[in-house]
């Protein structure tokens, strides 16, 4: 299959690749959903870069090196998306741990859980968090059995990442 001239250049000339690199990861960085979308891109352009590398395993060094740097820049893309996206994760952990403490104090002072989250504030929390700046913090209490509660956040798309009071754990579902 013969490539059109466009590919050509941009494959002699890697450099299109290394900026779009760079403005993905830079994209990745403001919040779940962008990053997200950069898998989206960033996957399908490594695969077609491993893919073009391949094919023209023969054609010389020129054009395995610049296959190649392309290969790098989407490698090194995915990379940083992961370690981004796991940060954030982690991060929103961090940002909800006084919720659960509230929520434990609350029963700890008065034998159960709340009905609504809020109503550990301003007693066991001074001001509850949210998820993003548009996204709320979901609790469901009593999910897990009379002595249960999940608190939840949409994190990108229809990803949400939870957390279960009977397990002392959290997860991601979808």
């Amino acid at each position: 299959m013969a490539e059109n001239e466009a590919t050509k250049r941009l494959l002699r000339n890697p450099t299109g690749y290394w900026v779009a690199a760079g403005a993905l990861a830079v994209l990745g960085a403001l919040g779940f959903n962008p990053n997200m979308m950069v898998s989206l891109v960033a996957v399908p352009a490594f695969l077609a870069a491993l893919l073009s590398l391949i094919r023209n395993l023969f054609h010389g060094p020129a054009a395995i090196r610049n296959r190649g740097l392309i290969l790098l820049a989407m490698t090194l893309l995915l990379a940083v998306n992961l370690a981004e996206c796991r940060t954030r994760t982690w991060l929103l952990e961090r940002h909800l741990a006084p919720v659960i403490s509230g929520l434990e104090a609350y029963r700890k002072a008065k034998g159960f859980y709340p009905d609504r989250v809020d109503a550990i504030v301003p007693e066991f929390l001074q001001g509850m968090p949210r998820c993003s700046e548009h996204r709320p913090v979901l609790y469901l209490k009593n999910r897990k059995g009379p002595d249960g509660f999940d608190l939840t956040c949409v994190t990108f798309g229809f990803n949400k990442h939870s957390y279960d009071s009977v397990a002392g754990a959290w997860r991601d579902w979808d």
